[in-house]
């Protein structure tokens, strides 16, 4: 491209002069420069924020291996960061690297005590290994700091009915429908908890506003039956049996 940029220069001036010419290396050196630009913006890195972007699309790729090594590679450019702290914490959960998700989720609330995404990590952790009381803990801190989170309060209620706290359950699965009244699982966890509770007409009602949105919802049509027939037998006087969860 330059030796032919430099041909041109010379016929122009034989052919022209010296006027013409200087308008030709005008557009020459134009030429080149942005060439030389061309060549540097090409070299360039990716940045980081691209690579995050990426390596977040392999994780809804459910590619959690390769992208758990993107977010390793990340990590070593900041290890700080905390979206790469997040998101590395939750390739590893996804990749049931437990001690390696906590580790992560640790550094992520020690770096920064008020951001719930940190907390919803390490629950998800303990949930994991069966640890329902430090899940709630650490869930309640979670809705503390963040109210409007849906998914907070439906883990919150999944822990809560794990650990047969089941007044717990009722009330974190309100909160949920309160920021999404169609949510099915909000209405499970909050149905379930009812019937445990022994609550049966309540239970009743539950399961059938949770028909009213998912007709086919075979979970809320055993459970409706459920809770109907103890309530019969509740009316009755008949003996009711524990409770087996349609969940």
């Amino acid at each position: 491209m330059y030796i032919i940029l430099i041909i041109i220069a010379i016929k122009a001036i034989i052919i022209y002069g010296e006027r013409f010419m200087k308008k030709i290396l005008s557009i020459a050196f134009i030429l080149l420069a942005c060439g030389c630009a061309g060549i540097v913006f090409a070299q360039q890195p990716t940045p980081p924020d691209q690579k995050l972007q990426d390596a977040i699309h392999l994780y809804d790729q459910k590619m959690f291996n390769d992208a758990e090594r993107a977010f390793t590679e990340l990590l070593k450019i900041n290890p700080e960061n905390q979206d790469y702290l997040f998101w590395a914490g939750m390739t590893c959960l996804e990749l049931k690297k437990l001690d390696d998700a906590e580790k992560y989720a640790d550094a992520g609330i020690k770096a920064n005590e008020n951001d719930p995404r940190f907390m919803k990590l390490k629950a998800k952790v303990q949930l994991e290994r069966r640890n329902y009381g430090n899940a709630i803990d650490l869930l309640k801190d979670a809705t503390d700091l963040d109210p409007k989170d849906v998914d907070t309060w439906l883990l919150l209620a999944k822990a809560a009915t794990s650990r047969l706290e089941f007044n717990l359950a009722i009330d974190a699965a309100e909160e949920a429908l309160e920021l999404n009244s169609k949510n099915i699982d909000a209405f499970q966890y909050k149905c379930n908890g009812l019937l445990q509770m022994l609550k049966f007409d309540k239970a009743v009602k539950c399961y059938e506003q949770m028909l009213e949105i998912d007709p086919n919802n075979e979970s809320a049509k055993e459970g409706k039956n459920v809770a109907q027939g103890r309530l019969s037998e509740s009316k009755s006087g008949s003996r009711i049996p524990p409770n087996r969860s349609p969940m």
